[in-house]
C-alpha cells in the first residue's frame, strides 16, 4: 500500500489501523506498526510475514512512484478543511476533558485560518500543538490566579489562551519557539495519531 499527504493527514494512524485489521484477520502473525526509513528496511524483515506501507508527502511520493513505475497505485490524503480541523480540536480537547469557551472556539478558528497560510502547516497535528501551547498558557494563568477557581474553570481553554499565540502576531508558531511539529511517533498514550 501506497499514502501520500501532507503531514498530520492520517496516512500512519490508516496504516496503524490496517496493521492491526490485518492482524485480526490472520494475514500477519503481529498487529503492529514499525516506522522505519527504506535503508531499516532493507534486508531485516522475512518478506513472507511483512505488509509494507509506504507512507510520505506527495510531491516526494510522487517522485519515487515515477522512478519505481511497477509501484501500482496510491491512496491521496487530502489536506483537512477549516470545519474538520475544528472537529478535530473539539475531539482532542474533549478526550482530555477541557472545552473551549464560546470566545476561546470564535478564537481558535481564527487562530486555524491563518495558521493554515502559514508554512510548515501540518494540519492535525498542527491542532494537537496549538491546543497543547493554548493549555499551557491556561495553566500559566490559573498559577498567577490568586483568587479560588471552581474544576469547570481550570478545565476551559479561554480565548486570552488562543489569542496569545503568535500566529496573531503574524509569526510562524513553529518556527518561532512553539512545540516542534513531532516526527510520527504517536502521542503520550500510544495512540500513533501524529500523522
Amino acid at each position: 500500500m501506497s499514502f501520500t499527504g501532507s503531514p498530520g493527514t492520517g496516512k500512519t494512524t490508516v496504516a496503524w489501523r490496517m496493521a492491526e485489521l490485518l492482524n485480526r484477520m490472520g494475514y500477519l502473525a503481529k498487529g503492529h506498526l514499525v516506522n522505519v526509513t527504506r535503508d531499516d528496511l532493507v534486508g531485516q524483515y522475512n518478506r513472507d510475514d511483512l505488509v509494507v506501507i509506504l507512507a510520505g508527502y506527495k510531491d516526494k511520493m510522487d517522485n519515487f512512484f515515477s522512478s519505481n513505475p511497477g509501484m501500482g497505485s496510491h491512496i491521496d490524503f487530502p489536506d483537512y478543511t477549516l470545519d474538520e480541523l475544528m472537529g478535530i480540536a473539539c475531539l482532542i480537547l474533549e478526550e482530555q476533558k477541557y472545552s473551549f469557551s464560546e470566545e476561546a472556539e470564535a478564537a481558535f478558528r481564527e487562530y486555524l485560518e491563518r495558521r493554515m497560510k502559514q508554512p510548515r502547516f501540518a494540519n492535525s497535528r498542527s491542532v494537537r500543538n496549538a491546543l497543547e501551547r493554548a493549555r499551557l498558557r491556561q495553566a500559566t494563568g490559573i498559577v498567577a490566579n490568586s483568587h479560588s477557581l471552581g474544576k469547570a474553570d481550570l478545565m476551559r481553554i479561554e480565548a486570552e489562551d488562543i489569542l496569545a499565540g503568535r500566529v496573531f502576531d503574524g509569526d510562524d508558531e513553529e518556527e518561532r519557539g512553539g512545540a516542534p511539529e513531532e516526527n510520527v511517533q504517536g502521542d503520550r498514550s500510544g495512540n500513533k495519531d501524529g500523522e
